[in-house]
């Protein structure tokens, strides 16, 4: 799933209301364009690239005021096929609400200079004690909310409901970008093709050797 729970909130809108923004939950933000009558239990994604919608990041460096803006690309509903939510409390920050497999940016660095990112499921509240207070399981079957950056990266920020700092994390691609469809005409000798959609490749069946399996049999 890579998602986070209706609670969790964002700073979203077009770049000439950055000023006046206030936060909205990922629950409301995806509704307004995925109303909710349409949701009947299986995933949604819609493409909102055209909208021309920003995720927002607030901080200050250096004594100066910062705002990083990222496009939104797409957006999502789906059922938490989980069916659990890890609720991660940070220190100073507040509780974000997310699926197992949800990545965030806890401060690590890997060798070549990038952010280094974990699951939600495989958090160590210990060792990362002066940031997490608390992570507590709770099972839901509620549906689930992304959005997706227009960026190579994918990273923007996620805040709780209170006053506070936001926590940098990952999503997952809802839809494939358009140069995927250069790979369209690739194929395996199985006939395999090699576009991606989502986070997931398509499963290719390989009937040619059912056929020769079976011997015959029908």
């Amino acid at each position: 799933n890579c998602c986070f729970g209706p609670n969790t909130n964002i700073y979203a809108g077009r770049i000439d209301e950055v000023d006046k923004l206030s936060k909205v939950s990922m629950k409301s933000f995806v509704e307004k364009y995925i109303p909710e009558k349409e949701y009947k239990g299986e995933k949604i994604v819609k493409d909102i690239f055209d909208e021309c919608i920003y995720a927002f990041n607030s901080f200050e460096k250096n004594g100066e005021k910062i705002t990083e803006a990222k496009q939104i690309k797409a957006v999502s509903i789906l059922p938490n096929n989980w069916g659990k939510l890890y609720n991660v409390t940070f220190n100073n920050i507040g509780t974000i609400s997310m699926t197992p497999d949800q990545k965030v940016w806890l401060g690590d660095i890997d060798n070549n200079g990038n952010k280094k990112l974990i699951e939600a499921s495989k958090i160590d509240a210990g060792k990362y004690s002066s940031i997490i207070s608390s992570i507590e399981i709770v099972d839901s079957t509620e549906p689930v909310y992304d959005i997706e950056i227009a960026s190579k990266e994918h990273i923007f920020t996620v805040y709780s409901d209170s006053d506070s700092e936001g926590v940098e994390v990952h999503n997952c691609r809802l839809v494939s970008d358009s140069e995927m469809f250069d790979l369209g005409g690739e194929v395996s000798s199985l006939g395999m093709s090699q576009i991606s959609l989502g986070s997931h490749r398509v499963v290719a069946i390989n009937f040619n050797r059912i056929a020769l399996e079976a011997n015959g049999d029908k």
